[in-house]
C-alpha cells in the first residue's frame, strides 16, 4: 500500500514543480513578449517614416531582402534605400522573435493545464499516507518516508539539470557551426578585398548567410537554455547573460554594403560568437558537475532505501 502511495506521491511532487517551473517560465516570456511587441512597434514607425518604396519591398520575403542587401553593393544603393532595407530587416527580425515567444507562451499554457490539480492530489495523498504511517509507526516506516521524501526531490533535481544540460548542447552545436561559417567567411573576405573576384564575394556572402542562420538558431536556443538555467538556480552558482547576444543582431544589420566595413563587423561578430561560446562552456561544466553530485547522492539514497527493506525483520 505504501509502495503505492510513494509513487503517487513522487508523481504529484514532480508535477508540483513543473508548476512552478512553467509558471515562472511564463511569466517571464510575458514580460519579454511585452518588450518585444513595444520593439515591434518602434520598428513599424520607422518603416512608415521611411515611406519611399515600401509597399514594392513589404510584398519581398526575408530571404529576398537579406539577398537584396547582401549583393547589391555593385548598385551602390542610395542612402534612403538602405535605410530602408534595414527598417525592413528589423521589422522581419522583431515580427518573427514575437511569434517565437508567442509560441512558447502557448505550449506552456497547455503543459500547464495538464499540471493544474497537483495540488489537490498531493494533499489527498499525503492524508492516505499519514493514516497509514500512524498505524504502523515503527521507526522502519519513518526512516523510510524520510528517505522517500529525499529521492522524490532529488529525481526532480537530476531531471531539471539534464535539461538544462541538454539545451546547453543545443546551444553548443549551433555557436560551434557559425563560428566555422564566421572563419570561411573573414577568410574569403580577406582573399575579395585583395581582389579576388566574383567567386570570393559569393563564397563571402554566402558564408555570412549560414552563419547568420545558425546564429538566429543560437539566439532562440539561448533563451531556453537560460529558462533552464533559472530553473536550476538554486543549485548553480552560476551568472549567465544572454540578452546582449540575443539583439546583436540589430548591428550586424545597420550599414554593411561597404567590403571593409562588412569586414570588420564579420570579425566583430566571430568575436562575440567566441566569447559567448566560452561562457556556454564554463556553465556547461557547472551543469555537468552539479548533475553527477545529485546523480550519485540519488544512487546513496536508494541502496539506503533498498538496504532499510532488506534487512527489515519482522517483529
Amino acid at each position: 500500500m505504501l509502495d503505492a502511495l510513494n509513487a503517487k506521491l513522487a508523481a504529484a511532487k514532480e508535477q508540483g514543480r513543473r508548476h512552478e517551473v512553467w509558471q515562472g517560465r511564463l511569466g517571464r516570456l510575458q514580460q519579454d513578449l511585452v518588450t518585444e511587441e513595444q520593439k515591434l512597434k518602434v520598428c513599424e514607425e520607422q518603416l512608415r517614416e521611411e515611406q519611399g518604396d515600401i509597399d514594392r519591398l513589404l510584398k519581398l520575403s526575408f530571404t529576398s531582402l537579406w539577398a537584396a542587401l547582401l549583393h547589391n553593393k555593385q548598385e551602390k544603393l542610395a542612402h534612403e534605400e538602405q535605410e530602408l532595407l534595414s527598417a525592413k530587416l528589423k521589422h522581419e527580425e522583431a515580427l518573427r522573435e514575437v511569434k517565437s515567444i508567442q509560441e512558447d507562451i502557448g505550449d506552456l499554457e497547455q503543459k500547464l493545464q495538464g499540471v493544474q490539480y497537483w495540488k489537490q492530489e498531493l494533499e489527498q495523498i499525503l492524508r492516505e499516507k499519514e493514516q497509514i504511517m500512524r498505524n504502523e509507526g515503527t521507526e522502519r516506516s519513518i526512516q523510510l518516508h524520510k528517505l522517500e521524501d529525499q529521492r522524490s526531490d532529488l529525481v526532480v533535481l537530476v531531471k531539471e539539470l539534464q535539461e538544462a544540460y541538454s539545451a546547453g548542447q543545443t546551444v553548443q552545436t549551433h555557436l560551434n557551426v557559425a563560428i566555422d561559417r564566421m572563419e570561411s567567411a573573414k577568410g574569403w573576405g580577406t582573399y575579395d578585398l585583395l581582389g579576388g573576384g566574383i567567386l570570393s564575394t559569393h563564397m563571402k556572402h554566402s558564408r555570412v548567410d549560414e552563419a547568420m542562420d545558425n546564429i538566429r538558431n543560437a539566439q532562440n536556443s539561448l533563451r531556453r537554455f537560460q529558462q533552464e538555467l533559472s530553473d536550476v538556480r538554486l543549485t548553480l552558482n552560476v551568472r549567465f547573460d544572454a540578452s546582449n547576444f540575443l539583439k546583436f543582431s540589430d548591428y550586424f544589420f545597420d550599414g554593411f554594403i561597404a567590403d571593409i566595413l562588412m569586414q570588420g563587423k564579420i570579425k566583430a561578430t566571430l568575436a562575440q560568437i567566441e566569447q559567448k561560446h566560452d561562457e556556454v562552456i564554463t556553465v556547461m561544466t557547472q551543469l555537468g558537475d552539479a548533475k553527477r553530485k545529485a546523480e550519485a547522492e540519488l544512487a546513496g539514497i536508494e541502496r539506503h532505501y533498498i538496504f532499510l527493506i532488506e534487512t527489515a525483520e519482522d517483529v
